[in-house]
């Protein structure tokens, strides 16, 4: 569920990851946009840090969304804006995530005129909640979803101008509106941690250098190493996480026992039996039974 807690550390990382990857997203606009979603969305995103988030559900909202419209140019600051405005409706009645997101998308699509299939951020969102319904909404189901957008010709927008040659594009709205959808799973992951295990040391290493969603191996490397335990429980859920991790254990000296389970389940479960002061080898036998059929 949203809280004022994990909502704000949700618009946190997120600022983060746009902040880090706006030339990134400039340069996926470039071909099929007008070149600067990305320093949009970042001066969209320092507007909002900038602003007022304290009280709840509805006042971080409604103060996320007057900052996106009023920062952002072109149509992301309208249809975030408009996400984030109903959002805050709705979270007015709940706190559950699928119905705040729902309530988005359905704000987003009046807005912009436009569904599922037209190569905008839509083609994100929407099959986004749909996996947050069924359970499956992880970091490599978010990179599936940003890859087929290539797929996809774009008929809304002003990627519409360029026709057929949109094809083979990313959708740079979906690339932004993945960060979100990662941010929120991180936020929601750490909250939950740190309510049954507040003293163990939780690192996360998603993304790309060049801003993408994916594994590298330099940037697990470094969280190991930032992390302050000397021997560390790792969780991935994606192949190539596997092969980047299992070259980043064997650069360090520390100890990095790898687990092939459902990563954000077994995350929680580990973090609160470590708290509990459970032994290595009884938590192993807990994990083996969250290994992915």
């Amino acid at each position: 569920m949203f809280t004022p807690e994990n909502l704000r550390k949700t618009l946190e990382l997120f600022n983060e990851k746009i902040q880090i990857k706006k030339d990134y997203l400039s340069e996926l606009d470039t071909p099929i946009g007008d070149g600067d979603h990305g320093n949009n969305m970042a001066r969209g995103m320092d507007a909002v840090m900038a602003a007022d988030l304290s009280g709840d559900l509805p006042d971080i909202f409604k103060a996320a969304a007057m900052a996106m419209i009023s920062k952002v140019g072109g149509a992301s600051g309208p249809l975030y804006g408009t996400a984030m405005m109903e959002m805050m409706k709705a979270s007015k009645e709940s706190n559950e995530p699928e119905i705040l997101l729902r309530a988005a998308i359905a704000g987003i699509m009046k807005r912009g005129n436009s569904t599922v299939g037209e190569k905008t951020m839509l083609d994100l969102w929407g099959p986004a909640v749909d996996n947050l319904n069924n359970g499956t909404l992880n970091t490599a189901t978010l990179e599936i979803l940003v890859e087929q957008t290539k797929n996809i010709k774009a008929t809304k927008g002003r990627a519409s101008y360029v026709g057929e040659r949109s094809i083979g594009h990313i959708d740079p709205g979906a690339m932004s509106s993945a960060y979100f959808f990662e941010s929120m799973i991180e936020a929601g992951l750490k909250r939950l941690i740190g309510e049954v295990a507040k003293d163990v040391p939780i690192t996360t290493a998603g993304g790309l250098e060049d801003g993408g969603i994916g594994t590298s191996m330099e940037r697990i490397s470094q969280a190991i190493e930032e992390n302050t335990a000397d021997e560390l429980l790792a969780f991935y859920d994606l192949g190539s996480a596997k092969m980047n991790l299992e070259m980043a254990i064997e650069m360090t000296d520390k100890k990095v026992t790898l687990f092939d389970t459902a990563m954000v389940e077994s995350a929680y479960t580990a973090c609160a039996l470590l708290a509990a002061d459970v032994g290595e080898e009884d938590i192993e036998q807990q994990l083996a039974t969250l290994k992915v059929k």
